[in-house]
């Protein structure tokens, strides 16, 4: 569930692979990053788009917006587990 929604949206409502809680996932846009034992890297903001908006049962896409989610690249494969913490591994390159 995601319960940033009131009420919250359901798993099929939001389509999202993980969620999470606590952490701000824009600061994740090039950084490595853990979940148990997978590896990641932060590669971009995801953008809510209107097929989010076939899923769910009400309007949710202007609340989406820049809270869409991370796309992540997975580095090292390995297990994640519900209530896995996400650790930071690597500040973002130089520019």
């Amino acid at each position: 569930m995601c319960e940033s929604f009131q009420p919250p949206l359901r798993p099929d409502e939001h389509r999202r692979n993980i969620l999470t809680r606590g952490i701000g996932l824009n600061g994740l846009v090039g950084r490595d990053f853990m979940i148990g034992d997978v590896r990641c890297r932060g590669m971009r903001l995801c953008e809510p788009c209107k097929v989010t908006e076939r899923y769910a049962t009400r309007p949710i896409l202007w609340a989406l917006v820049h809270r869409g989610g991370l796309r992540a690249d997975i580095l090292h494969d390995g297990q994640i587990r519900i209530g896995d913490p996400i650790h930071v591994t690597a500040s973002p390159a130089p520019r």
